[in-house]
C-alpha cells in the first residue's frame, strides 16, 4: 500500500537505521514489455527483483572495486524466459475424465 501515510512511516524507518530507502513500482520496467511470469502483480515483483539486482551490482562495485554490469538485453531475457512450474502456470492437456470432488457434497 503506497498511501502517504504508509510511506511516511517506511520513510521515518528508514531515517532512523539511517537506511537509504527506495521506492520501486511498476514503472521501474517501463522498457520489460515482457515477463515470463502471469499476473499482474509479477510486474511488480519482477521490478522489485530488477532493483535489488541492480542494487546489488552496484554495491559490489563499490565493496571490490569491479565493474560489472549486466546488459539490457541479458536483463530482458532473464525476465522474459522467467518460469515457475505450477506457480500462476496455465498447462494444456487433453480431455481427460477425472474425479475432483473433495467433499461429500461436491
Amino acid at each position: 500500500n503506497n498511501t502517504p501515510e504508509v510511506l511516511g512511516v517506511f520513510h521515518h524507518i528508514a531515517n532512523i537505521h539511517g537506511c537509504h530507502l527506495q521506492i520501486v513500482n511498476d514503472s521501474y520496467l517501463e522498457s520489460f514489455p515482457n515477463i515470463g511470469l502471469q499476473g499482474d502483480h509479477q510486474r511488480s515483483n519482477a521490478a522489485l527483483a530488477l532493483s535489488m539486482c541492480r542494487y546489488a551490482m552496484e554495491r559490489s562495485q563499490k565493496l571490490f572495486h569491479r565493474s560489472s554490469t549486466i546488459s539490457q538485453e541479458k536483463l530482458q531475457g532473464a525476465l522474459a524466459e522467467t518460469f515457475w512450474p505450477g506457480r500462476c502456470h496455465t498447462v494444456f492437456l487433453p480431455c481427460l475424465p477425472s474425479d475432483s470432488v473433495t467433499n461429500n457434497h461436491g
